[in-house]
This record gives structure tokens, C-alpha cells and sequence, in this order.
């Protein structure tokens, strides 16, 4: 409203001439200039996520572009058709759910990819359209987990009590007692399965066998761990962080899995190879990074991951399955409560993928891991699927396969038929069957005896 502006601004210079505030000659001067139109705010640059965290990883390394200093080239690990297809996954994936769900809007998202082998990051999308200088959901913005989070609290499991997949859990009602009241831990459906093995539960993503499992492992020791692992040193300690109430990060959980996928090795995410000037290939003024960090055994790591092997074969990650196809992956769905925050991880042998879709005011949304965020993994695959789809590491020594009686839970002998195949450290899997027999055998004879 090009007229309104100069009649506001006409009225404007005539009362500051008669206030005194500038002089008359002055006003009319100014009248009787042409309208300026202030510059428009920046569009959203499709690569600003990127740039904003290769700026904030050349500053914590200790380089700063200098005045008067030839400009230079960064080179980074940004894989760029699959920064492109993260990008347009994310997008395709939130207009659709906002057409099937109105009321979801607005919507927002963040994907992160690396290979967990070096930490470096190949795809890095902080929202639906990039960003100006704005909020990098990817590395800012802290949600809770949820059900991504339980991996971790069966590897507690199977690191400090000796756990295997196939341990038995009981998912049976649980009141605690907690100073704001009783809290009773439901499962998403409101059933209760019973025994069920710690395998079942992460396909599942059961809740309350996960609650008794991590007031077992204890929270400051579970809270221990995941620091250790990738994620940050202010969890919450209380029996509600086995569910994922903590507020993380996708950077730390794409670290913390790819410490998984790298059998218990802990790579530090990054970015930025190398800056160079023109005519010198040397590499300038950038701290070295620091090595790779055993923090988990690699049998401990691999057995996790073996669970979470089940989760696209026959679990909450199964929509996958077709664009897998014979390569084993592991893979786990994240839904905060009341469809707030909505999560995919997906571990491969070259990769970790994490996706998250939310609201940035975290309002209720109704939204859930497997319908919100695993589409853009699913996606991302159709096009993409060659860079980011290789098998999960083969067992490291200290990892056996036996196939069980899942009835008695010993181990059948190899000319055996039926039972399941199940994955222990050396030295823990059950008794053979045979000398299950004996024992009851003996004890037959002593009881004929009488």
C-alpha cells in the first residue's frame, strides 16, 4: 500500500516539523522523496543447514575466516544427491502427512545422516525448506525420544546383567510409587503380554517390560551410559527415562547408534575435511579431531543390533521391509507421548539415518514413528537406496549362535530339527538338551529307587 506509506509518512514529518524535532525545510525535503522499499527478508537457502554447521564446526576446531586473507574452499563429507533426496523426502513426507491431518500443521522435520565408521556426515537437513541464519533443528532442537531411546537400556541389559536377546522380561501392570503421584506405565495398545523375551520387546517396542528393565539397571548407571555412548550428561534419572523422557538431540542419537553399528567404537560426528587456499593443498589452522573411542564391547554392541535386526523383518519397522530386501539392517521406531515427536532410525553397515517430525511448539500432533518419520526413510531409500543400504557388521569373537528349544530354552543339538536360532556371549548360552534330559533322568532313577 504504496499511497497509505507516503500519507503516514507525510502526517509523521509534519508533527515532528511542529513538535521542533526537525526543521521545516527539512520535512518538505523529505516529502518529496521517492519510496524505498526495505529489502525482503531472506529466503530460506536450501544449503544454509549445511553451512551453518560447517561454520560452527570450523569455529569449535579454532578456524575463522581473517580480513584480507584470499578466500578459500571448505571441503565437507556432504554427500549432495543424497542431500538432495533427504531434503525432498523430508518435505514430500510433512505435506502429506498435513493433508491427511489438517490440524497437524504446522509441521516440522530434521534428517541426519553418517557413516558410523569415521562419524562423517553425508546428509544434514535441519527443516522443511532450509535455513537463513534460523533454528537447525538437526543440531538444536532437543525432543524426546521415546522408543528410540530403549536400544540403549537393552544394552545396559545385556553389558551389566548379563542379558541376552532372548532373555525373558514380564510385561505384567507396574505401579510406582513416585512423589507426584503413582505412575503406571502402559503399552501403546493397553495390553499385557506376559513373558515376553527382551527381542520381542524392541521389535515391538513394548513399554512396561522396558520400565522393569531399567529400574533393574538403575537410572544413574543407565544415565551413565548413554553419556558414554553419544548422548549428553543431563539425562533425567528417573524410571521414565527407559522410555526416552530425556530431551536429546538427533546428532547424539545418530552418534549413539552409530556406536552400535560401529560394535561399541564411538566416532564424534563431523563434517568439514579439509580448507584450502588457492595453489596450496595443505590443510589450515583446523584442531584434529579426536579418534575413535571403544566405550562398548563389540559382542554387547552386536547383540543389540541383532535384536534390532528384527524390527523391519517382522516388528514396527516392517513397511521397510520390501525396500530392504535381503539386507540385513537394524532399525527403531520413536513416538513421544501424545504423537509430539515422531522418530525412524535406521543402522546399516555404512550408515545411520535419523529422522524426526514434529511441531516446534510441541503440541500433541498425533503422530507415530512408523507413519511419520519412517515414510522419509522410505523414500529416501526409493531413490538413494545405493548409498545407503549395505549389511550389518558380521558377529565379532565372543558372539555364538545356537538354536534353542524355546519350550525348555536349551540348546538342541545340530541334527536336531525345529527350535529358533538365538544369539548369547561365548560361554553364556543355555545347557545343551541332552544334559537337560540327564538331569531328569537321574533324578527319575533316584525317585525309582525309593
Amino acid at each position: 500500500h504504496p499511497d497509505d506509506a507516503l500519507s503516514r509518512r507525510a502526517w509523521v514529518l509534519g508533527r515532528m516539523a511542529k513538535l521542533g524535532m526537525i526543521d521545516p525545510v527539512e520535512a518538505e525535503s523529505a516529502a518529496g522523496r521517492a519510496l524505498k522499499l526495505s529489502p525482503e527478508r531472506p529466503a530460506a537457502d536450501p544449503a544454509g543447514d549445511v553451512l551453518d554447521a560447517v561454520h560452527r564446526e570450523l569455529t569449535s576446531r579454532g578456524w575463522e575466516p581473517q580480513p584480507g586473507v584470499s578466500a578459500g574452499k571448505v571441503f565437507t563429507s556432504i554427500d549432495l544427491r543424497l542431500q538432495q533426496v533427504a531434503r525432498k523426502a523430508l518435505a514430500t513426507t510433512l505435506s502429506a502427512l498435513e493433508r491427511d491431518r489438517p490440524s497437524r500443521k504446522p509441521l516440522e522435520g530434521a534428517v541426519l545422516v553418517l557413516r558410523p565408521a569415521t562419524g562423517e556426515m553425508v546428509a544434514l537437513v535441519g527443516s522443511r525448506e532450509g535455513t537463513a541464519g534460523r533454528f537447525n533443528r538437526a543440531l538444536d532442537a532437543r525432543r524426546q525420544p521415546g522408543s528410540a531411546f530403549k536400544p540403549f537400556v537393552a544394552l545396559g541389559a545385556i553389558a551389566q546383567l548379563g542379558m541376552a536377546p532372548s532373555s525373558m522380561l514380564d510385561d505384567a501392570p507396574l505401579d510406582l510409587p513416585l512423589p507426584s503421584g503413582t505412575w503406571r506405565p502402559r503399552n501403546h495398545d493397553g495390553t499385557f503380554r506376559g513373558p515376553i523375551s527382551l527381542r520381542k520387546v524392541l521389535e515391538d517396542s513394548v513399554n512396561v517390560p522396558m520400565v522393569r528393565l531399567g529400574l533393574q539397571l538403575g537410572p544413574a548407571p543407565l544415565a551413565k551410559l548413554a553419556g558414554r555412548i553419544g548422548f549428553s550428561n543431563n539425562l533425567p534419572q528417573t524410571p521414565s527415562l527407559a522410555l526416552g523422557s530425556g530431551s536429546v538431540s538427533l546428532l547424539e542419537l545418530a552418534t549413539a547408534y552409530g556406536t552400535l553399528v560401529n560394535l561399541g567404537v564411538r566416532q564424534d560426528a563431523r563434517m568439514v575435511r579439509a580448507v584450502v587456499f588457492p595453489g596450496d593443498a595443505r590443510e589450515h589452522g583446523l584442531a584434529s579431531l579426536a579418534p575413535g573411542e571403544r566405550v562398548v564391547d563389540p559382542a554387547d554392541a552386536w547383540l543389540v543390533l541383532d535384536a534390532l535386526s528384527g524390527v523391519v523383518e517382522r516388528g514396527t519397522g516392517r513397511a521397510l521391509a520390501p525396500l530392504v530386501g535381503t539386507t540385513r539392517v537394524a532399525a527403531k521406531t520413536g513416538t513421544s507421548q501424545e504423537g509430539r515427536d515422531a522418530w525412524f532410525v535406521l543402522g546399516t553397515g555404512s550408515a545411520v539415518v535419523v529422522v524426526w517430525v514434529g511441531r516446534d511448539d510441541n503440541k500433541p500432533a498425533q503422530l507415530w514413528g512408523a507413519s511419520a518419520a519412517l515414510p522419509v526413510v522410505a523414500r529416501m531409500l526409493q531413490e538413494a537406496g545405493d548409498l545407503l543400504l549395505d549389511p550389518l557388521p558380521a558377529a565379532p569373537p565372543g558372539v555364538v549362535r545356537v538354536r534353542l528349544d524355546p519350550a525348555r530354552g536349551c540348546v538342541l543339538s545340530r541334527r536336531a530339527s525345529g527350535g529358533v536360532l538365538e544369539v548369547f556371549r561365548t560361554g553364556e548360552e543355555p545347557e545343551p538338551c541332552s544334559s537337560v534330559r540327564s538331569f531328569w533322568r537321574r533324578l527319575w532313577r533316584k525317585d525309582d529307587s525309593r
